[in-house]
């Protein structure tokens, strides 16, 4: 069995099977079971690399929607998806198979060569652009405003989720293709959005959305409130970043899980999530509210915040607004509505708000008449391309701040459209 014979096996009907149609960025989820099963487990690594740079990585933080949806979840557990595409990164890694090898051999596509690819972030989605271009033969450079190569999944996700020598031995596998990366390069800074655009054929935006949304309460600029976003940059980064004995998190997604956690390993002694809904209703999947309970983490439900309190400039307490569930809004869950009985004020010292991200787009000139929504993510067409001709755009920067999983099928297929874009026309410098 060969990889490319794994790839064409549907079940008997020809059908996509309902974890692969489940994930955002379809997978060969049982064709790699089954070469795992033959103890086949470079083959099973090559197919799953088909589709992404990043099985150990997603092994580790993915949502795996594709487990909600495997058929043998209807009568018992689901096959346990998530953990074998971890297993076959793992296995590679620590028997030292070469980075070379861990890639699936894909033939280039006639003159790709002549091309020339600027990918703006080095995150997940511009990693993957760069990943699936350079393979098919592009010339790719990125720009990366980070000291290191990873975005989100290495300033956003702490290490003892992630750990580095995971997301290192991944990223190295992508510049196995020539990919150029010029980290501590921030575009509109370092180098203009103009350079670039002249210097390339297309590019990739793929930014993220990184900046933290604001409460938009009183206090909030109090010595001791922190956007978790970037709470967390400086504790990956090594820059420490020391918080108080009570913790108030605001916020249960993915994010709040992650600045809780670390958090607890930072020096927090009490550290409570506080979250407007249920936690059946949350954003974090139930398995990472577990888990970050089982450390130690309160939870305070059914909460809002209307004021930081303090004194002498510093926090001393959070102000809560007890609510209760009303109707459903556009998101399909229960709108919290206030409850009408007394606020009061949990005591904290430290105040780590993770409730959203929005997107800072401060580098792209107003004169090319990019457009964006009212979440402030680009606009683009079905091709992934934005107004700005040869101007593509993927990941979070598009369909606001999701999972991994999400930023690397979108970038996956805006790649596919951007090689067909630029084989269809003359390269720029000949």
């Amino acid at each position: 069995l060969t990889w490319e014979q794994a790839y064409e096996i549907t079940d008997a009907a020809g059908r996509m099977p309902p974890c692969r149609a489940a994930c955002p960025n379809p997978q060969r989820a049982r064709d790699s079971r089954r070469a795992i099963m033959q103890r086949q487990y470079l083959l099973g690594l090559q197919i799953s690399r088909l589709t992404m740079s990043y099985p150990g990585v997603l092994g580790r933080v993915c949502t795996h929607p594709c487990e909600d949806a495997c058929r043998m979840g209807e009568e018992g557990e689901p096959l346990a998806i998530c953990q074998l595409k971890r297993f076959l990164a793992d296995w590679a890694r620590k028997n030292e198979i070469p980075p070379d090898d861990w890639n699936p051999k894909v033939e280039k596509l006639q003159g790709a060569e002549r091309y020339h690819v600027g990918v703006i972030g080095a995150g997940p989605a511009g990693m993957t652009c760069a990943y699936i271009m350079a393979r098919w033969g592009f010339r790719v450079t990125v720009y990366e405003k980070l000291p290191v190569i990873g975005g989100y999944l290495a300033v956003g996700i702490p290490p003892h989720r992630l750990p580095r020598d995971v997301l290192n031995a991944e990223n190295e596998t992508v510049l196995r293709y020539g990919v150029e990366v010029v980290l501590n390069c921030e575009v509109g800074k370092d180098i203009s959005f103009d350079e670039i655009y002249e210097k390339h054929d297309a590019v990739m935006v793929a930014t993220g959305a990184i900046v933290p949304l604001k409460m938009g309460i009183e206090g909030e600029d109090l010595e001791g409130v922190y956007g978790g976003e970037h709470y967390l940059e400086e504790v990956c980064l090594g820059r420490g970043q020391k918080v108080g004995k009570r913790v108030a998190v605001v916020g249960l997604g993915l994010t709040a899980m992650d600045c809780a956690r670390v958090a607890l390993r930072m020096g927090g002694e009490e550290v409570t999530f506080v979250y407007r809904r249920t936690k059946e209703f949350a954003p974090a999947p139930e398995h990472e509210i577990a888990d970050a309970v089982g450390e130690g983490c309160k939870l305070l439900e059914l909460v809002s915040p209307v004021r930081v309190v303090g004194e002498n400039g510093k926090v001393v307490g959070l102000e809560l607004q007890k609510m209760k569930l009303g109707e459903r809004d556009a998101s399909g869950r229960p709108r919290p509505v206030p409850s009408g009985e007394p606020n009061f004020v949990l005591p904290v010292d430290t105040i780590l708000t993770a409730i959203s991200r929005t997107c800072d787009y401060g580098f792209l000139p107003e004169k090319y008449g990019f457009e964006y929504k009212r979440n402030k993510t680009l606009v683009v067409d079905d091709r992934y391309m934005t107004p700005v001709e040869g101007v593509f755009a993927a990941g979070d920067g598009v369909i606001g701040p999701w999972t991994v999983i999400s930023a690397i099928g979108q970038a996956r297929f805006a790649s596919q459209h951007m090689a067909e874009y630029l084989l269809a026309r003359k390269p720029k410098n000949g």
